[in-house]
């Protein structure tokens, strides 16, 4: 998730998690607590992917926490933004499970207006919404790029996924639109993490509803959240990271 208020988790942490937490800030190539403790709570309930698949993956977040905490044998990320991408790059080229691609996942190939904010997490394919002006002031639009837009489906269609197949969704309200390019490929997949809203932060996004729902028709359960961020001032929880599971 974004936002991550660090020094306060980690006074909050067990002694033996602040080790591995203060090892894993000194030896990573890219660390996030709130990666970190989202993949180690996976790696704890058992969530095993042979191969990852991290959309929306910014400078490699997650994507790193992957490698090191679940040992996958492959991971794919894709970011969109060309310096984050280049970030992205950097920040994993000691890891040879992954293949970063300059790419946005959605419902259609093609190129789209992509939505530039201050704070690169927060970029999406989506306007930002007032409710996300209001809960963090500074993440605010500073511009627009023409990118390239490619689906799920189409990428992965040839491609062999040693099993099992963990699929994680981070694209700022366009989680449904990214589902949709892939009716083919999440019959390959096991686990879906994605991010989801419970109060509109993107004009035009579906909220965790609405995105159970349409998991729902895709086959996949929700199972718990792994992860949320909270407003700043009033605690309230504005989005989840929600895992869902293809149902037997």
């Amino acid at each position: 998730m974004k936002y991550e208020k660090m020094p306060s988790m980690i006074f909050g942490a067990e002694i033996g998690e602040k080790l591995r937490i203060a090892r894993a800030l000194c030896k990573w190539p890219k660390f996030s607590l709130t990666s970190f403790r989202m993949v180690d709570a996976l790696r704890r309930q058992n969530i095993h992917p042979q191969t990852v698949i991290d959309v929306g993956a910014n400078a490699g977040q997650f994507a790193v926490a992957a490698v090191k905490l679940l040992a996958p044998s492959k991971l794919y990320a894709f970011e969109p933004i060309p310096q984050v991408w280049e970030q992205l790059k950097r920040n994993t080229a000691s890891l040879p499970q992954v293949e970063a691609h300059s790419l946005a996942l959605g419902e259609a190939a093609g190129e789209r207006q992509f939505h530039l904010n201050a704070h690169s997490h927060s970029s999406s394919l989506l306007p930002l919404g007032q409710g996300h002006r209001e809960a963090f002031p500074n993440a605010r639009e500073v511009g627009s790029i023409l990118i390239k837009v490619s689906t799920l489906d189409q990428f992965f269609g040839s491609l062999e996924l040693p099993p099992p197949v963990l699929l994680k969704l981070d694209v700022q309200g366009y989680e449904a639109k990214v589902i949709a390019g892939a009716s083919a490929m999440l019959a390959r997949v096991r686990w879906v993490i994605a991010e989801t809203s419970l109060r509109p932060l993107y004009d035009g996004e579906p909220l965790f509803l609405d995105l159970v729902e349409i998991m729902a028709q895709t086959g996949f359960k929700f199972l718990r959240p792994v992860g949320w961020l909270t407003e700043p001032r009033s605690s309230e929880i504005l989005q989840l990271d929600a895992l869902f599971e293809r149902a037997r």
